[in-house]
């Protein structure tokens, strides 16, 4: 469709190339705009595209077929997934901002997730024992993945040299058992973990170190260590901890372990914050020498 080009247009009526109609003035030997079909044929039909997108079939005689059409469904199309342009939302595209998930896929066999998937709640049933997250260069930054896996082993990757970002480690890949969550966002360089079970194995609040000297942190402050030194047949062994509590230590247990000595027992004393002196007991006034394994509480 275009503006009135008659020969007797009003010539920039509405601003450069912007011409009009304009109304004859015998007087002043002005003549009225000639009117053409090509004109009026470009009215009609965008008229008409209008109200045959709604579905609505053109009707002589009915004069609001133009506002039934503008008010129905087929006429303003929803428009591509996180389009964050100027464009009139529809009620679809304002519920999908509002954050619920585009699409849920149920997989019960291997897949490369491609960008469509992006948006989506993934869940891995029976048969599902790996799943691709796309390359992110063909991805819009913020998009989001949200994973639910009903079944052990499922191994979670990555493609063309991406990482997932958990926390502060950056791993190329992890598994999601039974029960485990994952919300993952691209976010321009990487995938970072925004939420989900999967990742607080790597949340420092339950950080850890499964070596024979170890801890175990948990929220709230809690700190389980353990390791296992030798006693002395001569003096009291000092024993620091894998990692010093930063507030308290609370508790200690030891205990006699793999020892060939009857009715021996370990013992301790001057516990801190950093360790404690171990000892190792045949009665109450022989030391002995053995291995004593021993557990620490404290915050």
């Amino acid at each position: 469709m275009d503006r009135i080009s008659t020969a007797t247009k009003a010539v920039d009526l509405f601003g450069a190339g912007k011409h009009g109609f304009k109304n004859s003035n015998v007087g002043a030997g002005i003549a009225a705009t000639d009117l053409n079909a090509e004109w009026f044929n470009d009215v009609q039909e965008e008229l008409l595209a209008i109200i045959s997108a709604a579905g609505i079939v053109p009707t002589a005689g009915i004069r609001n077929q133009l506002l039934a059409a503008l008010r129905a469904d087929g006429v303003f199309q929803t428009a591509a997934q996180f389009d964050v342009t100027a464009k009139a939302a529809t009620m679809a595209a304002v519920q999908r901002a509002l954050g619920s998930f585009s699409d849920a896929l149920i997989l019960g066999f291997n897949v490369a997730l491609t960008n469509l998937d992006a948006g989506k709640a993934i869940s891995f049933n029976a048969g599902a024992t790996g799943c691709l997250l796309p390359v992110g260069s063909t991805l819009v930054k913020g998009v989001c993945f949200a994973f639910l896996s009903t079944v052990n082993g499922v191994a979670l990757g990555v493609q063309g040299g991406n990482t997932i970002n958990l926390g502060t480690t950056s791993v190329a890949g992890l598994t999601l058992n039974a029960g485990d969550t994952l919300i993952l966002q691209w976010n321009g360089s990487s995938y970072a973990c925004i939420g989900g079970s999967a990742q607080l194995a790597y949340a420092s609040v339950f950080a850890a170190s499964l070596a024979g000297a170890g801890y175990q942190k948990l929220p709230g402050g809690f700190i389980l260590q353990w390791g296992s030194n030798a006693t002395s047949a001569s003096a009291d062994t000092a024993v620091s901890f894998p990692i010093a509590f930063p507030n308290a230590c609370r508790l200690v247990i030891p205990a006699e372990q793999n020892s060939s000595a009857n009715g021996a027992w370990a013992a301790l004393n001057t516990p801190s914050v950093s360790g404690f002196n171990l000892s190792g007991w045949s009665s109450v006034s022989s030391r002995v020498a053995f291995v004593a394994g021993w557990i620490a509480i404290g915050f």
